[in-house]
């Protein structure tokens, strides 16, 4: 029962009053701590069918997302409070390629082979919390597909090579600069019974 109700007769009291008993000023805005989502996409495909050739589909794609967040305590600085601004800034962007072919189906085998490609900024605003990078994927794979009866035997292969750039914040003195490569190398092999539904 909430605390401004103190027994039964003052809820049935507030049930039966035809305006609210207590009430607040009501305002959609949110105060701090909050936060400020914003997320941006944009994707554009194309595919090709033939029947010699199979089928080949080619996609881009762009993606921004920005996350500010404020917190319950302005800055002590009175001019850098009224800015108003998040004590945290971060912003991502990506970018995606991708290339699929899937051969045509030749007696019991069918398979897809493709590439992709993807380029990453990283920035932030504020206090530093994530260090700032740019990050570059290239990666291909091959999957083929062998089905007899009620047998199904799945195989694919993918490698990965992945550059990442990680930078210090601009107040860090020195400023290095930090780079890694991974490669990996990955495979898988899924032998399953083909279901069967009535």
């Amino acid at each position: 029962m909430p605390a401004h109700i103190g027994n039964l007769t003052d809820l049935q009291t507030a049930f039966n009053a035809p305006t609210p008993l207590v009430s607040a000023n009501f305002d959609y805005a949110i105060n701090r701590p909050r936060q400020a989502i914003n997320h941006q996409l944009l994707r554009l495909k194309t595919s090709y069918n033939t029947a010699k050739l199979g089928d080949i589909s080619l996609s881009v794609a762009r993606q921004f997302n920005a996350r500010l967040e404020y917190d319950s305590h302005r800055p002590y600085n009175d001019s850098i409070a009224n800015l108003n601004k998040a004590e945290l800034r971060f912003y991502i962007t990506t970018y995606t390629a991708d290339a699929v072919w899937q051969h045509p189906h030749k007696k019991n085998f069918s398979g897809t082979v493709g590439i992709s490609s993807l380029y990453q900024q990283n920035r932030f605003g504020g206090r530093f919390f994530i260090p700032e990078f740019n990050a570059f994927t290239n990666g291909m794979f091959a999957i083929e597909h062998w089905h007899y009866k009620k047998w199904h035997v799945e195989a694919g292969i993918r490698y990965d090579h992945r550059h990442m750039q990680v930078f210090c914040p601009k107040t860090c003195i020195p400023k290095p600069q930090y780079t890694c490569k991974l490669c990996p190398l990955q495979r898988a092999l899924y032998i399953t019974p083909k279901q069967t539904y009535s």
